[in-house]
């Protein structure tokens, strides 16, 4: 495919977000993918919306593409399944550039921080065919209802706690619809709950992780937070890949970040497209 037809293909589907109520355009994506699914089968099918059982006020979505199942939280959201979880999930796996940081070698756990509805890790947890113990990690309840639908019956772990540098309770601004729930203010309408802190380290202890651990992170500005709250298990973290776009109230945390993980060690860090940052241990 050319890159001006990608380009073609990529504004067909992302243009109308913002000029369609979700429910015409769940309908369009829904009737784009019908068509390419003439082309090049499975295709979305079988939509419908219903309300979270312990949340009467939310309601969550779910699509059928081929066999599967995907339960998400927004109706503008349903462009990201156009080639199925899998495919979503694949697309996360090279953002985070996983390859090129783990160069091969197959961890032994995968922490999936910020796991939201569980492309990464159930992506993860079929590329290893299940070998490696993949913990995914999310304290948006709406996010993680659609997680544990989407996971099913798999062997990934999930938790329902935030992560810092110290445990504790603190305010959470739910921003579900736009997957930027945050210890930080987010940009827009958000509602104030409370979630429950824990620290890496003491996760990584309960799961009795040992190394060498893949760190997958994306808190939503909460970043240098997060990862203070593993130096106690820093010996067992070979490779981290953390999103430090601008979340933290509009603002990047980029540097930050690399001072942590400069102490902590690690002495391999690249920044990729302003937001991506890897980093590996020698």
């Amino acid at each position: 495919m050319s890159r001006a037809l990608k380009r073609i293909i990529i504004f067909a589907v992302n243009f109308p977000v913002n000029h369609l109520s979700e429910k015409v355009y769940v309908g369009y994506i829904m009737l784009l993918s019908r068509v390419y699914g003439f082309i090049k089968p499975p295709y979305l099918s079988a939509y419908s919306s219903f309300y979270l059982s312990d949340s009467p006020n939310v309601i969550l979505h779910k699509v059928n593409y081929g066999k599967t199942t995907i339960t998400f939280q927004s109706g503008f959201r349903i462009n990201r399944f156009l080639k199925g979880f899998n495919n979503a999930g694949k697309a996360l796996w090279h953002r985070y550039r996983i390859e090129e940081l783990t160069s091969g070698e197959l961890p032994s756990a995968i922490l999936d921080v910020g796991a939201n509805i569980g492309e990464f890790s159930l992506y993860a947890n079929e590329k290893f065919r299940g070998a490696v113990k993949i913990l995914a990690i999310e304290p948006d309840p709406v996010a993680r209802a659609c997680l544990r639908k989407n996971l099913g019956t798999s062997e990934v772990l999930t938790e329902e706690f935030g992560v810092s540098s110290n445990s504790s309770i603190k305010e959470f601004f739910l921003k579900t619809s736009s997957a930027d729930s945050s210890l930080h203010a987010p940009i827009g309408n958000s509602t104030k709950t409370h979630i429950e802190l824990k620290r890496l380290d003491q996760l990584i202890a309960d799961h009795s992780l040992v190394g060498p651990i893949l760190i997958k992170m994306d808190t939503e500005g909460h970043e240098p937070e997060a990862l203070l709250g593993a130096s106690g298990a820093i010996k067992h973290i070979k490779w981290i890949s953390v999103d430090t776009g601008p979340e933290r109230s509009g603002r990047r945390t980029t540097e930050q970040v690399i001072k942590v993980l400069t102490e902590f060690g690690f002495d391999q860090i690249q920044v990729f497209n302003s937001d991506i940052l890897t980093a590996k241990r020698s």
